[in-house]
This record gives structure tokens, sequence and C-alpha cells, in this order.
């Protein structure tokens, strides 16, 4: 008998199986903030982490991690998938136990609005988490809520059958994509700029609704897990536009809830204390924009560090790689928000943004004007200058109450600047600031671009 062929066999095809595997690693849904979540999760070091939130994209658009490190010293980490079906949340929770089995469990009462499972949430949900028995446990749960069968599933275990088409699109990326070191932060463009008025679209009820077999179904997995493993549960509810219908079903979910003795925050009924405006910080109906995510987060924060008894761990030997998402994600909002959104600062809603007015002199330099605003102590003048820290919104000056322009000289002739005025109320040494123009106001410097004029400097070609 032949050993040394007799062991080929198995290396062949182990080696074929590894090779098969790689390959399939290419063909996914190429959304690597999910990618990022899944591996950046596992990176962190056992029990290192205060708290996991898990939910849909009601998670990762409402709290933002490197925010709440950066401020309060808080590790929470966004362990979400957008779209995430309500019947896998037991599956995340199981998988988050495996490293973090001491953290707070968040989980977002929000995922309950939607039972439907479909071939994009399901690849959303399976395509990067590692293979385990659990994976495969969730992946039987949502085939049978699916209705999948037989060929029909074949696609999630080797995602080439739905994929291949895309090999002609595969970039480097797509071979070695890092981990974007956020914590499940969240960077969409138009997360961040867009302001949708939401004043008046929702809806409040105390009634209570039935549940549907699948709501029910997912509530006592849930719970049920949770009781067996013990764990620290806190179930949130966030503000979204829902109607009544949901809105009962979901109140009905918070009572079984709190019986089963577990905490339960619903942040509907804060939007004032948050600081949250429907008219100036929503995304859309069911998001909130950059704005509103920094207020959100930072009452989260706070509410976690008074009610679960964290420690502020800034300059602890080990958490070195939240310092770096806090660095990371200041460079990716900078040129959608102000310094004071960023540190998150005390805010005041009575201070209305300011209407801002422009004027551009030939000498290269903007005058910026602006109305008054009742109660305001000062105006903080704001920025964007073309091409400087990533077009970040820059602090020109800081006037007193009774100062309503500001100057600005020295620019460059051809580009475009943007200006916004922040109002602010000083109470002691606190300093609460206003409302204003996420967008700003722009004007373009006469000239040709690249050109430079200092004011009262005289142009050779005049």
């Amino acid at each position: 008998m032949n050993w040394k062929k007799l062991i080929r066999i198995p290396v062949f095809f182990l080696s074929a199986l590894l090779v098969i595997a790689g390959i399939q690693n290419l063909f996914k849904i190429r959304d690597y903030s999910i990618y990022s979540r899944e591996k950046g999760f596992r990176q962190e070091k056992r029990n290192t982490l205060d708290a996991v939130y898990i939910g849909a994209s009601h998670v990762f658009s409402f709290y933002e991690p490197p925010l709440a490190w950066e401020k309060y010293g808080l590790a929470v980490f966004d362990y979400a998938i957008p779209s995430m079906p309500l019947a896998s949340v037991k599956y995340r929770i199981k998988e988050a136990v495996k490293t973090q089995p001491d953290a707070l469990y968040i989980i977002n009462l929000n995922c309950f609005k939607s039972t439907k499972v479909y071939n994009q949430n399901l690849h959303r949900s399976l395509d990067y988490m590692p293979w385990s028995l659990n994976k495969l446990q969730m992946m039987g749960k949502l085939f049978e809520k699916a209705g999948y069968k037989g060929s029909r599933i074949a696609e999630y275990f080797m995602p080439i059958i739905r994929f291949h088409s895309s090999w002609s699109e595969l970039k480097s990326t797509d071979y070695d994509h890092p981990v974007n070191g956020l914590k499940g932060a969240y960077t969409y463009g138009p997360f961040m700029t867009t302001v949708t008025d939401m004043t008046g679209q929702f809806s409040f009820t105390e009634e209570r609704g039935e549940l549907t077999s699948d709501q029910a179904e997912a509530l006592e997995d849930i719970l049920g897990y949770c009781d067996e493993k013990n764990l620290k549960v806190l179930f949130v509810m966030v503000p979204q536009k829902l109607d009544d219908t949901l809105l009962a079903q979901i109140n009905t979910v918070k009572d079984a809830v709190s019986e089963r003795g577990y905490d339960v925050l619903d942040l509907r009924d804060r939007m004032e204390e948050m600081g949250i405006r429907f008219d100036e910080d929503f995304h859309n109906e069911n998001h909130l924009n950059i704005h509103g995510a920094i207020k959100f987060t930072d009452y989260l924060a706070r509410y976690l560090l008074e009610n679960y008894g964290f420690e502020d761990k800034r300059g602890r030997s080990g958490w070195e790689s939240w310092d770096t998402s806090v660095s990371l994600y200041l460079d990716e909002i900078s040129p959608f928000c102000l310094d004071f959104e960023r540190s998150i600062a005390p805010r005041d809603n009575s201070l209305e943004a300011p209407q801002v007015g422009l004027e551009v002199s030939a000498e290269a330099s903007v005058t910026v004007n602006w109305e008054e605003v009742p109660g305001a102590d000062g105006y903080a003048v704001y920025c964007k200058t073309p091409g400087v820290q990533k077009d970040a919104w820059m602090r020109l000056a800081q006037t007193g109450a009774g100062e309503r322009s500001f100057v600005h000289e020295g620019l460059s002739a051809g580009e475009t600047y943007t200006y916004t005025v922040v109002p602010f109320r000083e109470d002691g040494e606190v300093v609460a600031y206003g409302s204003f123009d996420p967008a700003g106001v722009s004007v373009a410097v006469p000239g040709e671009a690249g050109s430079s004029l200092s004011a009262g400097e005289e142009d050779d070609e005049s």
C-alpha cells in the first residue's frame, strides 16, 4: 500500500477546499462597513467592552461609539447590521457573548417593527459572519422564516452562485480590505448632510397591541437566552416614524420585557432632554443625521454611566484602539459638523439659527452679516475653506451680542467659501450653543483659481 499516495488524496481535497473558500470570500455583498463591524468586533479583547449595542440601522445612525469614548471613556460597540432580521437578534447576542460575556447588552426594540426576511438582509447578516455552529443555527432559523429550501439556500453557502458576474468588477480592496477601526460608527455621506423636517410626523400611543406569531417567538427566544445566560440587558426604543399598530405592539413588548425584570429605556419620551429637534436632526423618518446622532450619543452615554457604574478607561493600557477610533472618526465628520458639536458641548434650542448674508469685495474679502437672535450673548462665525483640513468647518471668530458682522480677509481668488453663524449663551463658564444652518451659505471669490489676493493688494492685471 502506497501511504504517500493515500495521504496526498485528502491533502489535495483539503487544499482545493481552502482555495475555493478563498475565492468565495471575494464574492459577497461589497459593504465593508458590515465587514468592519463583524471583524472589528472580534478584534476586541475578551471582556473589554462596557456594552454591546445590537440592532439594525437604528443603532449606528443614532449612537456613535468614538464620541462617547472621547468624552466619557465609555467602550460601547455598535454590533449592528442594516435591516437586521428580528429572528437573528438572539443569534447575534450569542455571537457577542462568546468574547464579551460580562458586557451590558443593549437591544433595540425598534427591531420588532419588521419581521421580514429577504435576500438582501440575509446576505448582510450572513456573508461576513465567521462560520460556527451558531451561524448555522441562525441560517436555519432565517431560511425557515424566508421560506427558502433546497437550491434556494445554496448561494448563502457559496456566494459565487449569486455574485459570479462581479468578477470583472473586483478591486484590490476586495482582496485585502482593512477594518475601518470606527467601532461600528456610521460615516455614510448623506447621513452626515441631509436634514429632513419631521415636525408633526411622529405618532405616540399608550395602546397595547397583539403581537404577531413571529414577534412573539422572537421575543421569547431573546428573553429565554438572556435568562439562561443571566445577561445584563437594557432594551432601548429610539425615535422613528412608526404607525399606531407597530407602536402598540412595541408597547406590548416593553411590558413583557419589564415583567421579566429587564430595564427599558424609551427615548421617544426624552427628545427634549436630548435636545433633538424634529426640524434639524433627522436624516429621514427612520434615522438621525450626524447632528442628531451627536446629541443622542451624549445622552445615552451619560445614562449608561449614571445607571450602570461604568468607569472612565481613557489613558489605560489595552484601550489604545479606542483613542485611534476617535481620531479616525473626527476626520470623517469634521466637514459636516462644528467643533462644539464634536466635543458634545451644551446646547440651547431656544436660540434660533440666524439668517446669514454674504458680501464679497474685489479685494478678496467676504463680509459675513447676520440677524440678531433674541437671548444670544454672542455669535461664533465658521467657515469651510477649500482644501483645508479635508474641508472641515473652522471657527473664524467669536463676537459679542451687539456685533453682527465679520470681515474675512486674505482669501484665494476663484475659490468658494461657505459660512455659518451660531448664537450662544453664557452662564458663568458654561457656554451653550444654539441652532445654525448646517449647510451654510456659500460665495465665490472673484478672480482666477490659483491666484491669491490680500485686502488692499492690487491685481497686476487691473
